[in-house]
C-alpha cells in the first residue's frame, strides 16, 4: 500500500521514473474507473471481442477450419426456417407438420454466399447453439449457477451469458455497434402497443 501512495503521490528518483510512473498511473486510474463505474454494453463489447481475438477465434482459418465454417453457414440457414415457423406461430398461424419444409432454395444460397456471409453465418450459429445449451439446462433443471467439477461455470444463466458474449464478440468482429442498436430498439419497442399488435408470443 505504501508503495501505491508513494506513486499516487508522484515519488520519483529522476526524470525517467517519473514519466514512467504518470503512465503507470493512467493505466491504475483508467482500470479503477472501469471497476467503481458500471461498463457501458460498448466497453463490454471491445473487452470481450479483444479476448475473443486473443484466443485465436478470429484467426486467419485453414482449410479444415473453412469447411467447418461453410457447415455452420449451413446450419444457420436451417435456423432461419424454423424461426420463419416460429414467427407464424407467434401470428396465431398454426400449420400441420409441412410448414416446417425448408425454402427449396437455402442449399443454394449457401453455395452463393460471400466470404464474409459465411463467416457471419457461423457465428450466428454458434450463438443458436449456445440458446440451444441454455434450452438442455432448463430440461435439465440446472437453473442454478454453479461451478462444474472441470471449473467451469454451469447452469441456465451461464448458457444464455455465453450467448450475449457471442453476441457482444459479434458485433465488435463485424464492427457493429451494440450499444446504438439496444438504445434505438428498446426505444423504438417504448413506442410499440401491447403484445406488439396481437402477436402471441
Amino acid at each position: 500500500m505504501r508503495e501505491l501512495a508513494a506513486l499516487q503521490a508522484g515519488e520519483t528518483r529522476d526524470e525517467t521514473d517519473r514519466y514512467e510512473v504518470k503512465v503507470y498511473l493512467g493505466d491504475i486510474r483508467e482500470l479503477l474507473a472501469l471497476v467503481e463505474n458500471p461498463r457501458t454494453l460498448t466497453e463490454w463489447q471491445h473487452t470481450v471481442h479483444s479476448l475473443a481475438k486473443s484466443k485465436g477465434w478470429w484467426d486467419e482459418k485453414n482449410e479444415q477450419e473453412q469447411e467447418v465454417e461453410k457447415q455452420l453457414a449451413g446450419i444457420a440457414l436451417l435456423h432461419v426456417g424454423l424461426s420463419k415457423q416460429l414467427e407464424a406461430l407467434r401470428r396465431g398461424v398454426v400449420s400441420n407438420s409441412a410448414a416446417f419444409r425448408f425454402d427449396a432454395d437455402f442449399v443454394q444460397r449457401q453455395a452463393n454466399l460471400s466470404p464474409r456471409q459465411v463467416s457471419m453465418l457461423a457465428k450466428l450459429a454458434l450463438i443458436h447453439s449456445e440458446i440451444t445449451e441454455a434450452v438442455e439446462a432448463v430440461l435439465d433443471g440446472d437453473e442454478q449457477v454453479r461451478i462444474g467439477e472441470n471449473g467451469k461455470p454451469e447452469g441456465v444463466a451461464i448458457e444464455v451469458a455465453d450467448a450475449a458474449i457471442r453476441c457482444l464478440d459479434f458485433c465488435g468482429g463485424y464492427e457493429l455497434d451494440m450499444e446504438a442498436a439496444v438504445q434505438l430498439k428498446h426505444s423504438y419497442n417504448a413506442t410499440r402497443s401491447v403484445k406488439h399488435g396481437g402477436k402471441l408470443a
